[in-house]
């Protein structure tokens, strides 16, 4: 019997991932159709849990063998199999770390001229501007 490799632990964290990206968003549907205002976080996770989703997903697909591929090279160079997806590899880890550290250095890149109050905090004559903050 072929046993395909267990992928419990991302298996669970996308279950976790989707239903809190579930209940988030109808409870904020739910709010704002009886308050007229929203959670103000639900937008930030739920991309958040939407990217945790896809990179779980996306490990249980390669752990099992069915994630997405183009397999024309495979097919005409059997010999270059294991070369491909060492490149398919190196390829996801660069791509999730130029996220990860876009992500993480976006904060400081929008931060305006007054270090401690964001740039979208700062606002001059009616536009939105880091050349200069107002004071609370």
């Amino acid at each position: 019997m072929d046993k395909q490799p267990d992928a419990r632990l991302e298996r669970v964290l996308a279950t976790l991932a989707l239903t809190v990206v579930g209940v988030i968003s109808l409870a904020n549907v739910v709010v704002r159709y009886f308050t007229d205002a929203s959670f103000a976080f639900t937008e930030e996770v739920s991309v958040f849990l939407l990217v945790v989703l896809t990179f779980a997903g996306a490990s249980v697909a390669l752990r099992r063998n069915r994630h997405i591929r183009i397999g024309l090279l495979e097919r005409l160079c059997p010999r270059l199999r294991v070369p491909l997806i060492l490149l398919q590899w190196l390829a996801g880890v660069l791509v999730l770390g130029w996220c990860s550290g876009t992500a993480a250095s976006s904060p400081w890149r929008n931060t305006s001229g007054n270090r401690n109050r964001p740039a979208s905090a700062c606002r001059t004559g009616g536009t939105w501007s880091g050349c200069r903050c107002w004071r609370c």
